[in-house]
This record gives C-alpha cells, structure tokens and sequence, in this order.
C-alpha cells in the first residue's frame, strides 16, 4: 500500500508539472497571438526623405537606417525649401486619443525626427542605431538626475477623468531595440515599454517572433491601466534600446477596441510653456576616399507657442559647405507648429578621417529666447579595409593563428594552401558600408551561416599615445594589433550591444589591424573606430594601404 500511495503521488507531481507547463506554453501564445496577430498587414518601412510639399508615399531618399539595402528608390532630392505642417485633426467619438510621436513638445538626446514611410505624418521618432550606448546604462531603469540617453515628453489636456490604456505604434530592427522607458505624469522610475514582455511569466523574458521585426506594429503597454484626472498631464518617453521608431501614440478609454494601421490624429501635444525645440539629424555616411562627397539630413522645427512665433536658425559646420542656406527665416503658430528643412554637408577633399559638427541655432527675435541643437555627424573617409572570407571551420583553423599573429600581410596572395578560391578583396567605400560606419559583410560576401571572416587594414600614427578604440562586431568579433589582443567578443550579440570603448597605446609608425567575425546566422557587420581619450576625433591616425602592394607594418 504505502509504494502504491508514492506511485500515485509521484504521478500527481509529474501531472501538476506537466499542467503547469502547458498552462505556460499556452500563456505565451495567447500574448504572442494577442500582440502579434495583425503583424502580417503590417508594411515593411525604411526612412526617407521626402520631396518638401509631397504626401508620405513620395520617397526621395533614403536615409539607410537599416541593414539591408535599398532598393526601388529615386535618386536624392536636392531642393531645400522649407515645408510648414500644418496638421489635420479628427476628435473621435470613442474617446480614443492620438497624436504623432515626432510632435514632442521637447526632445533631447539621441531621439530624431526623421521620415518614414508607412507612417502617420510621413516622419517618425526615431532613436538611431548607435546612438546611445555607454556602458549598458541604457538598461538600468532610469532614476538618475541626469544620465538618460534621449527624451521625448509630450502633454496633453483631459475635459474629463477616465482610465486608459497606453499603445504605441513601434518599429524594431532586432531583440537589441525593441523597448523603451516610460512614465504618465512622471520624470523618474520610469517602467519598460512594452511592458509585460519582461514580467509575464514569473519575469521570464519572451523573445519577440523573427518575423516581428522591421515592420510597424502597434503594441499595448500590457497590464497596465492609467486613471487619469481632468486637467493636463504628459507622458515622458526614454530611450532604453536604440534603433527603435515610434510612429503614432494613442490613449485608448478602457473597453476601447485597440487601434490598427496608421490612425488620424486627434489632437497636438501643446506644452505648458512658449518653447522652440529644434531636432537637426544628418544622415551618417561612409564617403568615397577621394573625391568630394555629401551627407544629407534634415531639421525640424517644432513651437509650443499660442501664438504667430517668428522664427530664426543659424546653421554652422566649420569649413564644410552647408546647403541650401545657412540661415533660415519663418513664422509657426498653433495651426501650423511644425516645419522641417532638408539639409546637406559637403566636405572637399580631406587628408585623413574627418568628422564635421553640424549645429543649428534657433533665435526667437520677439521673446529673446534661444535655444542651440548641435547634432554630431561623422562623415568619414575610412580606413582601406581588405576582407578574407567566407572561411568554413576547416579553413578558419588553417588560417586563423596565421593572421591573427601577423606582422606582414601580401594581400595579392591566397593565405590559405590548397584554397586558392580564399583571396582577399578590398572593402569598398561606401559601397559595402552600412549606415553606422559598420562593415556591412553581408554586403561584402553575401549571406552566409556558421562562418568566419577575416579583414586587416594598416594605419600610420603621427605621435605616441593614448587612443581609445571601439571595435564591435555582429556575431562574435576579436581585434588584433602588431600581433597582440585589443579586443575580444566570444559572445553573439548585435553590434549596437558590443559597442565599448577600450584604451590602446601606440607608438609613432605604422601598425597592421586584423579583425576576425564570426557569423552564425543573420547580419554580419564589424566596426573600428578611433577616438582621443575625450570621445573627439583621433587625430594624426592615416590609412597607408595602396593597392597591389605588400604591406609590412614594422617597415
């Protein structure tokens, strides 16, 4: 009797377990049917720049945020008028609330108006890949007075109270830049968005579908109810991942059917004080190594003001061209807040890796008030870059140790015995680069699975020192120089998540890089950039490669 009472009760565990188990699986594919389920009407959207006066569905250019390639676009626009919004409203009679996520009564930080097709307004927020990692402190939940990487805050006017529930209409490009921090009526302890993700399940993380990514989804901060007094209110937005877009927000009263596709705005933020928040993004590029080249951006202009607010932006860059004027004049007010200005850069003929700050000063002549935007751009003349692959394990072995010790490399020979289908190629500018300063191997090589890439490049330093290196890589990445490690990433992570600075010493002379990537599946893109012990631009670092030649760094 008592091995039959164990039998029975050791078969009443494994059925509880078992129960508990399905009960989870079947939790997890209610949320991903309840968030996920309208995913395959939603488009496919990459930003552009659009013609001033044309609709969203008149694309110009690209701005390249994303890893893959353009296609089926025209050529960049070069007319630079100024274009006023003029915004066209629709109250509802559910209750339901909506406005564009680019109509922030203040943004500051990494945060970006750029425009997007497939959106609402034709322009979306977006926090552009790369543009705010330090030190993983974007996933600490924010409660610093100062420290965050990007704000957006917008407020808004109830007539009466109610409880609503927070959507907000996203785009991700990968498990590294879906979510952000945000908080009702609050500046600190902001909570994850979207919620739920994180703590279903016990606060096991449920990772979003493939499928999921790269395309406008409108997502409920789940589990969440706000009961929100009449009288004014705002929401703060942070950034936590970069690389993500918010399209369109909408306060939905409970009971409400949850929104889908692009909806019409039903009112504009309006601050509490006469403000002129002014976004400049300049799109980042990989220019040729010779010749002269342009980067293109726009700015956007944005005013809390009641009333007719004139309107003056002065636009600098040191000696690189600015076009199509250095200063701007108009009037916004409440019916027409918003305005944006396509812009370009041009640098001449440049000796070596060049970075050019752009900034834009905003004066408001009546009030006396300023306020100065100043928008970092790197334009780069890359190093020349030379790519060995795609190697399979056994021909990574063969050559790995080789290379990864190497003093001299002759990139006219195969490395490789037996394998003379292994030569090197050259990485070309900006063909093969992606919108980060990445190289884009996907690019270079096509798309590959479970493989290895190797690159090298030979650089001359002026003067002895300090410099400090980024060197990031999607999957796996080590960076080697004159033989010894500088950098080593065996985990796989996306390239946004492995950016991190290290201090390297050089002397004077020449000194020969070489990067091995691993590649599992997916993007595959490396990094290396140098900067001087304060973030600048390192100066005094030249390329010295020429074509056909064998290079000796010790030479």
């Amino acid at each position: 009797m008592e091995f039959i009472r164990k039998r029975n009760l050791v078969i009443a565990v494994c059925a509880l377990i078992l129960a508990a188990g399905l009960g989870v699986i079947a939790r997890r594919k209610y949320v991903q049917w309840r968030h996920f389920r309208k995913a395959p009407r939603e488009t496919e959207s990459r930003p552009v720049v659009l013609t001033p006066g044309s609709d969203s569905g008149t694309a110009q250019h690209s701005f390249a945020l994303q890893d893959e390639p353009m296609e089926g676009e025209a050529s960049p626009s070069r007319r630079g008028e100024l274009t006023i919004i003029r915004p066209r409203l629709s109250p509802r009679a559910d209750g339901v609330i909506v406005w564009e996520a680019e109509w922030a009564n203040g943004i500051t930080g990494s945060y970006e108006c750029l425009p997007a097709k497939d959106t609402g307004g034709g322009f979306a927020l977006w926090s552009r890949q790369g543009s705010g990692r330090s030190q993983q402190m974007h996933y600490h939940r924010p409660h610093r007075r100062d420290g965050d990487l990007g704000t957006a805050e917008y407020w808004f006017t109830l007539a009466e109270p109610g409880k609503y529930r927070l959507y907000m209409r996203i785009r991700a490009p990968d498990h590294c830049g879906n979510s952000c921090w945000v908080g009702m009526d609050r500046r600190r302890r902001l909570h994850c968005f979207p919620d739920g993700f994180d703590s279903d399940f016990d606060g096991r993380r449920l990772h979003w579908p493939e499928k999921m990514f790269r395309r406008w989804l409108w997502l409920e901060d789940a589990g969440r109810l706000f009961a929100l007094e009449a009288g004014r209110h705002f929401l703060r937005v942070e950034v936590r991942e970069d690389g993500m877009a918010i399209d369109q927000v909408a306060l939905v009263p409970d009971g409400a059917d949850e929104p889908s596709g692009v909806q019409q705005p039903t009112m504009i933020p309006r601050g509490p004080n006469d403000v002129v928040p002014v976004c400049l993004a300049v799109n980042h590029q990989c220019l040729p190594r010779s010749g002269e080249a342009t980067a293109h951006g726009h700015l956007w202009f944005r005013s809390n003001s009641a009333t007719g607010l004139p309107l003056v932006v002065r636009l600098a860059a040191g000696d690189a061209k600015i076009g199509p004027a250095t200063e701007v004049r108009c009037e916004l007010g409440p019916d027409a807040p918003f305005a944006y200005l396509p812009v370009s850069v041009t640098l001449g003929e440049p000796a070596r890796l060049e970075v050019v700050e752009l900034t834009a000063t905003a004066s408001t002549p009546c009030y006396g008030g300023m306020q100065v935007s100043a928008a970092p751009c790197r334009i780069e003349r890359p190093f020349e870059w030379w790519a060995l692959g795609p190697l399979d394990p056994p021909a990574d072995a063969l050559s790995g140790r080789i290379l990864m010790a190497a003093e001299t490399i002759d990139f006219r020979k195969a490395p490789i015995a037996g394998r003379p289908e292994l030569t090197w190629r050259e990485v070309e500018s900006p063909a093969h680069f992606g919108h980060l300063g990445t190289i884009d191997l996907v690019k270079v090589f096509g798309l590959h699975e479970n493989c290895t890439a190797y690159l090298a490049t030979v650089i001359e330093v002026e003067e002895a020192g300090s410099y400090r290196v980024t060197a990031a890589g999607d999957d796996t990445l080590a960076l080697q120089c004159d033989g010894a490690n500088v950098v080593r990433h065996e985990y796989e992570r996306t390239i946004t998540d492995t950016l991190r600075p290290v201090e390297l010493k050089l002397s004077a002379g020449k000194h020969l890089l070489v990067v091995r990537v691993g590649q599992r599946a997916g993007a595959w893109q490396m990094l290396v950039r140098f900067e001087g012990r304060d973030g600048s631009v390192a100066q005094g670092i030249t390329g010295v490669i020429r074509l056909g030649r064998k290079i000796k760094a010790k030479d």
